[in-house]
C-alpha cells in the first residue's frame, strides 16, 4: 500500500486534542498492531474489509476497516465553510460497535501492516460475496450529529462569547469550554427536534452589526454570485474611505471578517457542483431572522 503517513499523522495530531478522538486513534492503531494474523477479504474493485485478531486472545476481533474501492463512494464534508469533500471509510471497533466514518487515508494507516505482513492470503471476492448497497442520505444518528455540531458552532458558540464577554470573562477559556459541556446535551437536543420538524440545516458564513445596513442594501434573500462580489467590493471601498462609514475598531474588524469569508465563499462558489446560489441564503432583520435565531437561544 502507498499510504500518505505525513497526512495520516497530521489527522492523527488534530484528533489527540480530545478524548474521543485520542480513543479513536488508539483503536486505529491497534489495528496496525494486531496484524500478523489479520484477515483481508476482497470486495472487488480495490475495496476491501481488513480484520485485525489478536491471536494470543482467543482470536478477539481487535478493529475492521472497510476500506472502499473504485466503484465505492463513501464521502463526508467538512466542518468549516470551505465544506470540501474527504475521501472516508468505515471503522468498527469490534462487532458489536457501531461503524465510525473515519478518513480514508486514516484507514488505510490502519490497515497498512495486515495487508503487507499477514500471514493469510486474503479472500479472493468469489468467496467473500460483496453485496452492493446505495445509500441517499445520513443515517439518523450521523444526521443529528452533524446538525448538532453547525448548531454548536455557528449559534452556540458566538451567544456563549457575548456571555463571557459581559461576564468580564472574553479570554477564559476554561469558562468557554465549562459552558459548552454544559450545554452539547441541550444542543443534541435542539438537533433531534430540528431533524422531526423537517428544518434546514443552516452553517452560518457571517454574522453582521457594523456592516448590517451595507449587507441589506446589497444582497437579496438568495444572493447571486454578482451580488456577493458587489459586497466584496463595498467592503472595500469601506476600507479604504470612499464611503461615507467611520471605520472604528469593531467595524475594521468586522470588515475583515467579512472580506475573508466572502473571499473563501466566492473561491468555492459551485464547488463539486453544488449550487450555491440556490443554497445560499441571506437573514436581514426580519421575522424571519428572529424566529431562526430564537430557536438556539440559550
Amino acid at each position: 500500500m502507498n499510504v500518505n503517513h505525513k497526512l495520516a499523522h497530521s489527522y492523527i495530531a488534530a484528533l489527540s486534542c480530545t478524548k474521543e478522538g485520542a480513543e479513536l486513534v488508539q483503536a486505529l492503531e491497534a489495528v496496525r498492531y494486531y496484524h500478523s494474523e489479520g484477515r483481508i477479504a476482497q470486495l472487488g474493485g480495490g475495496s476491501m474489509l481488513v480484520t485485525a485478531v489478536d491471536a494470543y486472545d482467543d482470536d478477539d476481533v481487535m478493529g475492521l476497516v472497510l476500506l472502499p474501492g473504485k466503484k465505492d463512494k463513501l464521502t463526508y464534508k467538512s466542518a468549516d465553510w470551505l465544506d470540501n469533500t474527504i475521501r472516508g471509510a468505515l471503522f468498527w471497533k469490534d462487532y458489536h460497535s457501531h461503524p465510525v466514518v473515519v478518513p480514508y487515508v486514516l484507514a488505510e494507516w490502519a490497515a497498512e501492516c495486515i495487508v503487507e505482513y499477514s500471514e493469510y492470503e486474503p479472500v479472493p471476492i468469489q468467496y467473500a460475496k460483496p453485496v452492493l448497497h446505495s445509500v441517499d442520505a445520513m443515517p439518523d444518528w450521523m444526521e443529528r450529529d452533524h446538525r448538532a455540531d453547525v448548531i454548536m458552532r455557528s449559534y452556540i458558540y458566538p451567544q456563549v462569547e457575548d456571555k463571557l464577554i459581559a461576564d468580564g470573562k472574553a479570554n477564559d477559556d476554561d469558562a468557554f469550554d465549562q459552558m459548552i459541556e454544559h450545554l452539547t446535551s441541550t444542543v443534541q437536543t435542539m438537533a433531534i427536534q430540528d431533524k422531526h420538524d423537517g428544518i434546514r440545516c443552516e452553517k452560518l458564513v457571517v454574522m453582521w452589526d457594523k456592516l448590517s445596513d451595507l449587507a441589506c442594501e446589497t444582497l437579496s434573500v438568495h444572493p447571486t454570485k454578482q451580488e456577493i462580489m458587489n459586497l466584496r467590493k463595498k467592503c472595500g471601498n469601506v476600507f479604504y474611505g470612499t464611503v461615507g462609514m467611520s471605520l472604528d475598531r469593531d467595524t475594521e474588524g468586522e470588515l475583515w471578517q467579512t472580506v475573508g469569508e466572502l473571499d473563501t465563499l466566492l473561491k468555492n462558489w459551485d464547488k463539486d457542483g453544488t449550487d450555491t446560489e440556490r443554497l445560499l441564503r441571506f437573514y436581514p432583520a426580519t421575522s424571519s431572522k428572529t424566529a431562526r435565531f430564537n430557536r438556539y437561544a440559550i
